[in-house]
């Protein structure tokens, strides 16, 4: 298969990582041809010290090299970029790494340098269009994350107004309810709270889609947890005859996680029992272990 002499520029970076001089060389004269941007470096530490600084798309590395050889430095690299494209490269014979080891390091190809230049151009061509697609992929993600963020923020606004103003209803701040509204207004309030935390689960959707998701510790009251489960799910439930239960005797006091999620697990796991059980008593039941 022919190909130009000369290509326009690729906008596509190259590492190339080999110990010895005379490989990059070569790996770069072939490369820059295609148009490529290409960086090189002569061990595993040079090219780390290259990624800190520089985004890269495609790697070629050197599979026996010293003090680092190619799998090293690919674990090391996988431990804080999994998207970018490897490829590995010998020319020693009967060094051919496992096929078990590309794979668990999510190496793209492997390239003997015995082998015609073609070749390892129609590897860095295959890895390229991966990257391409893998890249195209991540935007969009973020982008629906970024669309589901705003909506949410959108939608949260209302509902915390809604909220709010039965707060202050059962706060008597705009005079004293009659009896008979206490409970609905409270049904308010907490149906406003319940549907504020869906919203808030929209949000956690879309940090977890755009890689920005965090755990957040604190303390959490387990007396006052499992009274909002209780208020959560005794609505649901009063109408059919089932009963709602705590059991609270071995619990601890309180204990530290991300409060959060928790809440939102156990919120799911409440509303899907109280849903879905016909008679009888759905249960929470705490305890430390």
């Amino acid at each position: 298969m022919a190909r130009r002499s000369t290509r326009s520029p690729t906008g596509h970076t190259i590492l190339a990582v080999d110990d010895q001089q005379d490989s990059l060389v070569s790996v770069r004269n072939l490369l820059e041809r295609e148009g490529h941007r290409i960086l090189t470096a002569e061990s595993g530490e040079q090219a780390l010290v290259v990624l800190k600084t520089t985004e890269v798309d495609l790697m070629i590395v050197d599979y026996v090299m010293p003090r680092m050889n190619g799998a090293q430095l690919v674990r090391a690299v996988r431990a804080f970029d999994p998207f970018v494209q490897i490829i590995l490269q010998t020319g020693y014979a009967g060094e051919e790494p496992p096929r078990v080891m590309l794979a668990e390091l999510d190496i793209q190809g492997y390239h003997d340098k015995a082998d015609d230049p073609e070749r390892l151009l129609l590897w860095v061509d295959v890895a390229l269009k991966t990257h391409r697609l893998v890249k195209a992929l991540r935007e969009r993600e973020r982008a629906q994350a970024e669309l589901v963020a705003n909506c949410s923020h959108e939608f949260r606004t209302p509902v915390n107004i809604i909220a709010g103003y039965a707060e202050l209803l059962l706060a008597c701040d705009f005079g004293e309810l009659p009896p008979e509204a206490v409970k609905p207004v409270r049904s308010i309030e907490e149906a406003a709270r319940s549907l504020a935390d869906l919203v808030s689960d929209f949000l956690r959707y879309a940090k977890i889609q755009a890689g920005v998701e965090s755990v957040r510790q604190e303390w959490v009251d387990v007396g006052e947890l499992a009274g909002e489960m209780q208020r959560l799910a005794e609505p649901l439930v009063e109408d059919r005859g089932v009963v709602f239960a705590l059991e609270l005797a071995l619990a601890p006091p309180r204990f530290l996680t991300d409060a959060t999620k928790l809440r939102t697990i156990l919120r799911n796991l409440v509303i899907n029992a109280a849903k879905f059980t016909a008679a009888g008593t759905v249960a929470l039941r705490i305890v430390q272990r």
